[in-house]
């Protein structure tokens, strides 16, 4: 049995605002979900909450067994941060104090100094093509670099489920194509639940297996992302 990182009905408000309205997903082990939406649909909060960094004003967030829940208690309250939970900011969110190499350390696991995980930072390393930057800090990586980094911590701490908050923005287009070959190689070989948001309906058919529509804090659609993108259910889902 797999555990699901699972929101269930929730709500946020934000400065009077309703920023989500009644929304419920599931993160499932082995599959790729792209969220997708306007600016301003709630794809950034969403997974935020998800990642127990902001508690939802009405429904709930944990853990389910094996897909969505039938009700409010199917869901186990989990302890956050949650161990196994790998998530990569917009804007980064790195230590700047911290070299390349010692952010994946960091959350490599325990036995910082065994030869699996020196063996599997190594892996990392050269699949997000940082072996030659390993010794420099954020500051002195350029922003494809920054987010290359970014993303490789997610994946090497996320081994149960691996949130990415608009991982291909912010960078130009070569190095969006760039970025884009290594994340499917990545995403391939994860076990995780992967949740990521994006705007490009072309990378959701290339990266998901599951895609799911925010407009307005609620889900108007969701499903495979080539049926999505034949039979769209309303406008937002069609641009």
């Amino acid at each position: 049995m797999n555990d699901c990182l699972t929101a269930w009905s929730v709500s946020f408000e934000h400065k009077g605002r309703r920023v989500l309205d009644g929304v419920t997903i599931s993160v499932t082990p082995g599959r790729i979900t792209a969220l997708m939406g306007p600016n301003g649909s709630g794809k950034s909060t969403l997974i935020w909450l998800l990642a127990g960094l902001w508690t939802p004003c009405q429904g709930l967030v944990g853990l389910t067994y094996d897909g969505r829940p039938s009700g409010p208690g199917d869901i186990r309250a989990p302890r956050f941060p949650l161990v196994g939970l790998g998530m990569a900011f917009q804007q980064g969110g790195l230590w700047e104090h911290l070299s390349v190499q010692r952010h994946l350390m960091l959350v490599a696991g325990k036995a910082a100094n065994s030869a699996d995980v020196q063996a599997n930072v190594e892996r990392t390393l050269d699949m997000f093509k940082l072996q030659d930057l390993r010794r420099r800090v954020p500051g002195q990586l350029s922003g494809g670099q920054r987010q290359r980094l970014s993303i490789a911590r997610a994946m090497l701490a996320g081994t149960k489920w691996i949130l990415l908050d608009e991982p291909l923005s912010h960078l130009d287009t070569p190095g969006q194509h760039e970025l884009l070959d290594i994340l499917e190689q990545a995403l391939t070989i994860s076990q995780a639940g992967i949740l990521l948001s994006l705007h490009d309906p072309q990378t959701a058919c290339r990266l998901a297996d599951n895609v799911v529509i925010l407009n307005a804090g609620r889900i108007v659609q969701q499903g495979h992302p080539n049926g999505l993108m034949l039979s769209p259910s309303s406008e937002t889902s069609a641009s």
